[in-house]
């Protein structure tokens, strides 16, 4: 798709690789699985991989792909840990932003 995409594309020229989940919900995906701040060197680490891999032309852009909303059988009490994603995200991205 990189290489196929117009240069008004994002993905002109570039291959993304996107780490999924959900803070603090393993089974959500790598995001739930570990800290952010172990992550991001982690992501940072592969696209580098990825870009040497690729060569010249075709560059790579590390981004997180966040899952927000989650459907439940149940309603959880606020008190579950699970139950606040703007909480989570919201320390997401002050890692992201370099405030934390």
């Amino acid at each position: 798709m990189a290489r196929a995409a117009g240069e008004d594309s994002p993905f002109y020229g570039q291959t993304w690789l996107t780490y999924y989940g959900r803070p603090g919900i393993p089974v959500m995906g790598i995001l739930g699985e570990h800290e952010i701040e172990d992550l991001t060197p982690l992501l940072r680490k592969k696209a580098r991989e990825y870009d040497i891999a690729n060569g010249r032309g075709l560059s790579v852009v590390p981004a997180f792909h966040l899952v927000y909303g989650m459907a439940r059988e149940e309603i959880r009490p606020r008190e579950d840990p699970h139950h606040d994603a703007d909480e989570q995200l919201d320390r997401v991205a002050g890692v992201l932003e370099g405030k934390s």
